[in-house]
């Protein structure tokens, strides 16, 4: 069976964030996590267990800013951009996010953690603006992802390589947590890799975003 490819927008739900009014003490130190993207760049894992901030729950009927449910792959879409997380916790987020709430039987947050986060340069790519570069909602929903067609297989490898804990050997950043090198050896060797179509030989993100134009 050969890998199958979806765009995000259809294996998830592509979830924009949102910040209350900071002059309204009430919106403020309540009890709702509430994530910016310098939560995770302080981030020791790729599991996000609590935030700084908190905001009350006036906070989501004052603005647009909705709750993730646990197991989101929260996804920061401002500079910097190509932050990733899996939240452990029920959050919200501020605008600086694109957070991704994958559908049942279709994707699992493990795996769209990981091929996230070894295409982050590619993502930064995608960024638009004149004053300070975004990745829009449109444009996450339109990334084309390879799925697998052994989903429990790759979950169950997943599942034997994780919790990640930070260490000296990590070969991702302290700001994406760590994992293994023969995890993501592995994770390298399951993404396939297209040699036929419009788009020539290389990596499978190659022909995931060749159709978005700057």
């Amino acid at each position: 069976m050969s890998w199958a490819i979806a765009k995000i927008g259809d294996v998830c739900e592509v979830v924009s964030g949102a910040t209350p009014k900071t002059t309204n003490p009430s919106y403020w130190e309540g009890d709702v996590p509430w994530v910016t993207p310098k939560d995770l760049s302080e981030l020791a894992s790729k599991v996000l267990l609590d935030t700084p901030r908190k905001i009350t729950g006036a906070d989501l009927n004052s603005c647009s800013a909705r709750m993730l449910p646990a197991d989101s792959v929260l996804f920061s879409s401002r500079v910097p951009i190509g932050l990733v997380a899996i939240n452990a916790i029920p959050v919200c987020t501020n605008q600086g996010f694109k957070s991704m709430v994958p559908r049942e039987g279709h994707i699992f947050s493990g795996y769209l953690f990981w091929w996230l986060t070894i295409h982050r340069d590619q993502l930064q790519n995608l960024g638009r603006g004149a004053n300070f570069k975004e990745v829009s909602k449109q444009i996450v929903e339109d990334i084309q992802i390879p799925l697998s067609p052994n989903r429990s297989g790759l979950r169950r490898f997943w599942m034997r390589r994780t919790p990640c804990e930070p260490s000296a050997a990590s070969p991702w950043p302290s700001s994406t947590g760590s994992c293994n090198r023969p995890f993501l050896s592995c994770l390298v060797i399951l993404l396939p890799i297209r040699r036929d179509g419009p788009y020539g030989t290389g990596p499978m993100f190659i022909h995931s975003c060749a159709h978005l134009k700057p």
